[in-house]
């Protein structure tokens, strides 16, 4: 072989790779879908898909930030700081000793 005709397959073989990919068969049924919308091959789809993601992983700004609102939940200051468990064992106290006057 020329060495021509062996550097043309080397840049062939490093453009193309065949590999496995192990993804769920949802995920593998949403990509089977994309591919008969857009009327492509598998190959393509995920490639495209891929890239898209990769480009976004890439930028940290473009990464979907969900807004969250927040709202005041009336917590008398006492208890403000407080873990969980502790709010929960002052209010089990507070319940208990309401029963107890009772």
């Amino acid at each position: 072989m020329s060495i021509i005709v062996e550097i043309l397959q080397k840049r062939i073989m490093m453009r193309f790779m065949r590999t496995t990919l192990n993804i769920s068969d949802g995920l593998l049924e949403e990509l089977r879908e994309l591919a008969r919308t857009e009327k492509l091959p598998m190959t393509k789809v995920v490639e495209k898909t891929l890239r898209r993601g990769l480009s976004k992983g890439a930028d940290p700004d473009s990464r979907y930030q969900p807004q969250m609102r927040t709202y005041e939940v009336g917590i008398k200051p006492a208890y403000r700081g407080m873990s969980m468990n502790q709010l929960y064992d002052q209010l089990e106290s507070e319940t208990t000793l309401e029963v107890a006057e009772e």
